[in-house]
């Protein structure tokens, strides 16, 4: 096992950290993905709207398990986002099947690692308070089309182009008792 270290950086709890993301969450949702330490399974998608949300699930993590998260608005200014609606926004702006062509063909190309493209679809259908997450390529394209033909506002992300450093907004990991993080671990 890893090494454990005291560092607000790699804390998920430090006041800057819960600061940063409570921040973001003011104005646009948050999408990510968490890491179990030691859990032999890959990382559960998740998304916020809602700074309660957010704060209970990070919580209830366990001591080593890694966080990464990304604000849907600065992937948008950062010209990245694949397409996306907002609440309000005419049904007619946006043609769902335009949508699906411009998503496909961002998924038929190989990123440079010559590995292809996968998305994350994020979404919020009338009446429901949690938002629903989607990761995936091509294979489930009609998943994603299901998804963003229920929910009245919905972002399509660029998964493999956005998870590099320069892109999160979060990167860190959940204490233990002592409020230290693991220098490694198996995830």
């Amino acid at each position: 096992m890893s090494e454990w270290f005291v560092s607000d950086t790699a804390n998920i709890l430090s006041e800057k950290n819960l600061g940063s993301v409570r921040h973001v969450l003011e104005t646009t949702w948050v999408v990510g993905l968490h890491y179990h330490y030691g859990g032999g399974r890959g990382p559960d998608r998740v998304a916020f709207r809602v700074w309660s949300d957010y704060l209970a699930y990070v919580e209830s993590g366990r001591a080593g398990d890694l966080f990464i998260f990304w604000s849907v608005a600065d992937i948008q200014r950062r010209g990245l986002l694949l397409a996306g609606r907002k609440t309000g926004d005419m049904p007619s702006a946006l043609s769902l099947s335009s949508v699906i062509e411009n998503v496909k063909e961002y998924l038929s190309r190989f990123n440079a690692s010559n590995i292809q493209n996968e998305f994350y679809a994020v979404g919020l259908a009338q009446g429901e308070a949690n938002l629903r997450v989607l990761y995936s390529d091509l294979d489930r394209l009609d998943a994603l089309a299901e998804m963003l033909g229920e929910c009245s506002e919905w972002y399509v992300l660029p998964a493999s182009d956005i998870d590099l450093p320069g892109f999160y907004l979060m990167h860190a990991k959940r204490p233990n008792e002592n409020g230290e993080v693991p220098t490694g671990g198996a995830y």
